[in-house]
Formats: C-alpha cells, sequence, structure tokens
C-alpha cells in the first residue's frame, strides 16, 4: 500500500524548487511584491504544476521506467502505485490546480491572459510527455512550457508588456531547452529513445572497464549555440536593470554565475569518464538560474535576489533529505 511519501515522491517534488521560482520571479519582475499572499499562493500553483506535470511523465513513460534499472525505486516500478492511480492522481491535480491559478488570476492585472498562459504551459508540458521518447521537437515544448511559467507571474502584477518580460520568457525558453536537449539527451545517452545527441554522433563507450563519453564535433557545436543563447539575453537584461549600486551588484553576480555555469558545462560536455554528470548537470541548472536572478537584482532588489537565491537550495536540500535520504544528489 502506497505511503504519504510514495505519493509525495510520485510527482518528483525534489525539482521544483527552480519551477516554483521562475513563476515568483516573474510576478516580481512585473512589480509584485515579494513579502504578499500572492507569492505564496504562486508558490503553491508552480509546485503542483510541477508535481502534475511529472505524475502525467510516470504515466506515459511507465513501461520505458519498467526496463530502467536506476528508476526501480519509483513507486510505480515497485507496484505500491498503479498507473490507474497514477493517472487519477494526475487529473485531479490538474482541476485542481488549474482551478485555483485560475482564481488567482482573475484577482490579478491580466486575468484572461494569465488564465491562457496557464493552460497554455500545461499543454505544452502534456505534449512534451507523450513526445519526449519519440520526437527530437519535444525538448521545444518543454521549453515554452516552462517560459510561460514567469509570464503567468507577471501577468497577475501588471498588464504592461515590457522589454524585460520578453527577455525573461526567452530566458527561461533557452535555459530549459539547454537543460533537455543538451542535459536530458546526455544523461539518457544509453537509452533506446530519441536522442540529439546520438543523433549528432555523440556515445557511450567502455574504455579499462570504465564507461567513457565521447562528444562528436556537432555535439559540441550545438551545446555550445545553446549555451550562449541565454549568456546573450541575460547580458541585455542586465543593461536594462543595472542602474544604481543594486543593479552594478547584480551584474557583477550575473558575470559569476555565469562564468561559473560555462566552466561546469565545458566539464559538462569533455571527452572523459561519464560516471558523476549527472551532478554536473543540477551545477550547470542552478547556476543558470542564478544569473538569471542577479541580471534582475536592480529591477526587483537585493533583498528579492537574495531570497531567490538561498529558499531554492534549502527547499532542495530538504526535499532531498526527506524522498532520498540524501542531501544534494536524488535517486532520479
Amino acid at each position: 500500500m502506497a505511503t504519504v511519501k510514495d505519493w509525495v515522491m510520485l510527482g518528483r517534488p525534489h525539482t521544483a524548487s527552480l519551477t516554483t521560482a521562475v513563476m515568483i520571479l516573474g510576478w516580481l519582475v512585473g512589480g509584485g511584491a515579494l513579502f504578499s499572499l500572492t507569492t505564496l499562493m504562486l508558490f503553491i500553483v508552480a509546485l503542483g504544476f510541477h508535481w502534475s506535470g511529472f505524475v502525467h511523465n510516470n504515466t506515459t513513460d511507465y513501461k520505458d521506467d519498467l526496463n530502467d534499472a536506476a528508476k526501480s525505486h519509483f513507486p510505480m516500478n515497485r507496484g505500491v502505485i498503479t498507473i490507474e492511480g497514477a493517472k487519477i492522481a494526475f487529473a485531479l491535480s490538474f482541476v485542481v490546480i488549474f482551478a485555483i491559478g485560475s482564481l488567482l488570476a482573475l484577482n490579478g492585472a491580466y486575468p484572461v491572459v494569465a488564465i491562457t498562459i496557464l493552460l497554455t504551459a500545461f499543454a505544452t508540458g502534456l505534449l512534451y510527455n507523450h513526445l519526449c521518447k519519440k520526437s527530437l521537437t519535444a525538448p521545444l515544448f518543454i521549453g515554452v512550457s516552462f517560459a510561460l511559467l514567469p509570464a503567468y507571474g507577471y501577468f497577475l502584477a501588471t498588464a504592461e508588456i515590457k522589454p524585460v518580460f520578453w527577455l525573461l520568457v526567452l530566458y527561461c525558453f533557452a535555459q530549459m531547452l539547454f537543460q533537455i536537449a543538451i542535459e536530458g539527451y546526455l544523461k539518457d545517452i544509453e537509452s533506446d529513445k530519441v536522442n540529439g545527441l546520438k543523433k549528432l554522433g555523440a556515445m557511450t563507450f567502455i574504455l579499462n572497464g570504465e564507461r567513457v563519453f565521447s562528444p562528436s564535433k556537432a555535439a559540441l557545436a550545438f551545446s555550445a549555440a545553446l549555451k550562449v543563447l541565454p549568456i546573450i539575453i541575460g547580458a541585455y537584461i542586465v543593461l536594462l536593470c543595472s542602474a544604481g549600486w543594486q543593479g552594478i551588484l547584480g551584474a557583477g553576480m550575473f558575470v559569476l554565475f555565469t562564468g561559473v555555469s560555462i566552466i561546469v558545462t565545458s566539464r559538462l560536455m569533455a571527452w572523459g569518464k561519464f560516471d558523476r554528470r549527472v551532478k554536473l548537470c543540477s551545477l550547470t541548472e542552478i547556476t543558470v538560474y542564478f544569473a538569471l536572478v542577479w541580471a534582475f537584482a536592480g529591477s526587483i532588489g537585493i533583498l528579492a535576489s537574495v531570497v531567490l537565491t538561498v529558499y531554492p537550495l534549502v527547499y532542495f536540500v530538504i526535499l532531498n533529505r526527506y524522498l532520498w535520504g540524501t542531501i544534494v544528489e536524488p535517486r532520479v
């Protein structure tokens, strides 16, 4: 019989720290207050959105996950939650979260647009779940889904579409595109599903008893192109938000986190032992997100930037400890 922890684990909420943070960031960029009821409700909506989406992902990937030894600990793989139960959980969570998100939007600055954005984010995320093992276009759909999360938060705060809105959305799209089209494919490079890096000639092989990753020139070029995209967008955000000492400090932090991210990515895609690259993926994701938050420091303020830097880390550690008994290395 499934425990409460099994049901929580089903939606992999430990990875929701950035999902919640970017939605709140959109609210703050639009002019919303950090310490407000809306901020709390956005956290709840984003967390529910994330949980519901991953429950759906478990149902679409169920047959493949059964043959993946690395996922033998998943609740559905262990047989404590059936696929029928997971489908019901998804349906109920979708209805509840969309209802809460819609009610929240009705009290926002641009209700119709915010509700439409939330529904589109759900739809493109579910479409990704159906296509991720079948089509190389799948990363585009999850990129759109993720990019719409800050857009939803933004239109709760204002109906005015400023240049920073488009930059925020584009940055999040580029961030998720790299996360799935490079990191996601790298993690699954030995699986049988459609894989963009393998299509570009990257591979793994056994050398002296150890698994080795060998990137192709095409894979390296593709990775570099996707890496440069959010850097360019982020630099433009910095230029627009760099007024005053908070903006200057934010610019410095943006450069710092971007630099760390570039170094980690170069190691991630380098020829060598394949082991422990999952940890590098996590480090790349968090530093790219930190760079975005601090690029907006001149707009949202230092306090908000610090909060959006610290709380995702605290949340991640607490959830990992609860679900997996680890600090920073989840079993996924």
